[in-house]
């Protein structure tokens, strides 16, 4: 890893001030695409926090914070009253974030500071935050906080980059929005289908070798698109249903690819949220002479320490139809619903695809995997019994014509009441040059003024200024000359002529001075900023017939 702080740019010089210990990405893709964890029976839901990402417009590079930012945002969020698990001893390694229901996390977007010779004064962050529920797999809230440090002092420089990131954070710790997001969801206490009872096709395949016919197992999967994400899934039948997770189904239309490169659509038929399971069926024709492969099932009790199988798409697309072997390490219930525990690697893609037996029979649904500081080998699938509980199906001879119904997908309540992210409101950009925005807020005023000023405004102001002065001094300077005694009748009459004309002057020369302010706008507001300079007049009549006469220079 090598350090950003050995850039020389203005942006880059920014980001080492405020993050000293932030690494050079590639490390940030992927960090929390398929964050999950175990969950614990609790009053509050733990919330714990994975990475805080650097991602400057205009900057090509991509950072990620050093784990000493974790511990400081961990230790906040404990001191709001959260219940933060992760990184618990540092002496001895200990670190519970796979207890946690809810992931934090959080991308540096804006950066910027006020500063003299590259010494700053004033500086401020903007952080787009996401709280991830682990168990769908979904941000539920997203919020971008943004914090300024005003009269930055050299001792603060020190730990600037973390009072910033800390700032920002409790902007979203004191938001309501924030806190309802983490109220524990309704733990499901028995699984009941929330259809009437349906069959489906058998597969007509018997078994599959896995050691030697894992091809076949692996024409029955599919890749599962939607709104830009995907997943995986597997056929069930040969007339087009196949199974999935419901997180993966978050959309009533999906786009299904098979192993040939077939892309087809499909809709969803059922969907239970509550064991992450759903049914699809394909609505566009199969490629000529192509029946789909299926899968058989396996619905006999689990064994412990079995070889089994995860066929998907881990990570990305180009690597569908892959193959991982592990074992059944396990099956748990957590909030009321078994999973089957695999050390098979499961990645973000995984979800939706089947774990199968050496026998290529469906042992269950990928749902999660536990991702965490030195966690290892914890995914988890949804049993294919509970599964098909939960779906209200059952394998026959026949399939129900309810599955086959092209409308189907409308019928799912489940799928009418997905939630969707809470985006909360954004803060507005704080100053970090107040008497610097005060001066181009005035001069940026004035010139909307100047804009606003009619042409003859000046003219009057200072011609009538011009004379009113000069009357002003010609009144007091014949009268100063006058005297009834001994000035002669002709001086006297000239005088008197000059100090007409100087009173008449200033008469004029006030009256045009004050009219230049009379005539000149006022400071206009941003709404009457907008509107174009000039005269206008305007005619009004109230509803009780009064006759309103308004302008405006």
């Amino acid at each position: 890893m090598h350090f950003l702080g050995s850039k020389t740019s203005r942006a880059a010089w920014a980001l080492a001030v405020a993050m000293s210990s932030v690494a050079a990405a590639g490390t940030a893709a992927g960090q929390t695409a398929t964050a999950a964890a175990t969950h614990v029976a609790t009053e509050r839901p733990a919330v714990s926090f994975t990475n805080l990402v650097l991602r400057l417009e205009n900057e090509d590079d991509i950072g990620v914070a050093s784990e000493g930012y974790r511990i400081f945002i961990l230790e906040a969020m404990r001191k709001a009253g959260l219940r933060a698990v992760g990184g618990e001893d540092l002496v001895f390694g200990k670190d519970h974030s796979a207890k946690a229901d809810f992931l934090l996390g959080g991308t540096v977007h804006e950066l910027q500071c006020h500063d003299k010779h590259f010494d700053p004064r004033a500086c401020r962050v903007g952080i787009d935050w996401e709280l991830l529920d682990v168990r769908t797999d979904k941000v539920v809230y997203r919020k971008t906080a943004r914090f300024a440090l005003l009269a930055i002092s050299p001792d603060v420089q020190k730990t600037l980059g973390r009072r910033l990131v800390l700032g920002a954070l409790g902007r979203v710790l004191g938001a309501q929005a924030f806190l309802s997001a983490l109220t524990p969801r309704s733990k499901p206490s028995a699984l009941q289908p929330q259809y009437g009872a349906a069959t489906f096709t058998k597969c007509a395949t018997t078994t599959i070798d896995m050691q030697s016919a894992a091809n076949d197992a692996l024409d029955a999967t599919a890749i599962v698109e939607a709104h830009g994400s995907f997943g995986s899934g597997f056929f069930v039948s040969n007339d087009g249903l196949l199974l999935t997770a419901a997180h993966v189904a978050d959309e009533p239309t999906l786009t299904v690819k098979l192993r040939d490169g077939s892309a087809l659509r499909a809709h969803v038929v059922r969907i239970e949220k509550n064991v992450d399971a759903a049914l699809l069926r394909v609505d566009d024709p199969l490629p000529a002479g192509r029946a789909p492969h299926c899968l058989p099932l396996g619905l006999e009790p689990k064994v412990t320490g079995a070889e089994l199988y995860a066929m998907g798409a881990p990570v990305a697309k180009d690597l569908g139809f892959s193959l991982t072997r592990g074992i059944l390490s396990g099956v748990r219930e957590i909030d009321g619903v078994r999973f089957l525990q695999t050390d098979a690697s499961l990645n973000h893609g995984n979800s939706g695809g089947p774990l199968v037996d050496a026998h290529g029979r469906v042992l269950g649904i990928v749902s999660w995997k536990a991702v965490a500081t030195s966690v290892e080998g914890l995914g988890f699938a949804v049993p294919i019994e509970d599964a098909l509980r939960g779906l209200g199906l059952t394998e026959a001879n026949e399939t129900a014509l309810a599955l086959l119904q092209p409308t189907a997908a409308t019928s799912s309540p489940q799928l009418a009441a997905a939630d969707e992210t809470f985006v909360d409101t954004a803060d507005a950009t704080p100053s970090i040059d107040p008497e610097g925005d005060k001066r181009r807020a005035a001069a940026q005023k004035e010139a909307k003024l100047d804009a606003l000023t009619p042409w003859y405004v000046k003219p009057l102001r200072y011609a009538g200024g011009f004379f009113a002065i000069t009357g002003a001094i010609t009144i007091v300077a014949t009268a100063d000359k006058y005297d009834s005694a001994a000035t002669p009748r002709k001086a006297y009459e000239n005088l008197r002529l000059g100090n007409d004309l100087a009173w008449v002057a200033t008469v004029v020369g006030v009256s045009a001075f004050v009219a230049s302010f009379v005539l000149a706008p006022a400071a206009p507001s941003e709404h009457e900023a907008a509107k174009p300079a000039g005269a206008s007049v305007a005619l009004t009549v109230s509803p009780l017939g009064a006759i309103q006469l308004s302008g405006r220079y």
